[in-house]
């Protein structure tokens, strides 16, 4: 190849590259920008620990009325069992109790909604006052 040929091989190239940028570009400027939904499978508790099912697990560390402080993943959350929510004792089979039965240190699996306000609402509670067991049946 000659060089006249070679150079407007390169100047063809680089305005190319150039149009590419600049289509590019405006399509991210120009683009609508929309913001996360948040569903009720996921959301956060803290702004560490964000809760993918619509059950919490953890150890309870603290009652203050009917809020539950636990353990989550590491974090402390704290989260409002509802006055209409349902308790069950798991110890050795479920059986309806109410919310003075839940003690520190007790595990709990707790459902939970999110309210109009975003917070973290527990709508029934399972208590295992020596832990969730871990045994498989044969």
């Amino acid at each position: 190849m000659n060089k006249p040929n070679t150079l407007i091989i390169i100047i063809v190239a680089i305005v190319a590259l150039l149009i590419g940028f600049f289509v590019g570009a405006s399509y991210q400027f120009f683009k609508v920008k929309t913001p996360p939904q948040q569903t009720a499978s996921t959301f956060k508790l803290s702004s560490t620990v964000r809760i993918l099912a619509s059950k919490a697990i953890g150890k309870v560390t603290g009652i203050q009325g009917r809020d539950l402080t636990m353990t989550l993943s590491g974090k402390t959350v704290s989260i409002s069992v509802l006055q209409d929510a349902t308790i069950y004792l798991m110890s050795p089979k479920a059986t309806k109790s109410d919310f003075n039965i839940i003690k520190v240190g007790d595990t709990v699996s707790i459902s939970v909604q999110i309210s109009n306000r975003g917070e973290a609402q527990g709508t029934s509670v399972m208590v295992y006052p020596s832990g969730i067991p871990t045994t498989t049946k044969k």
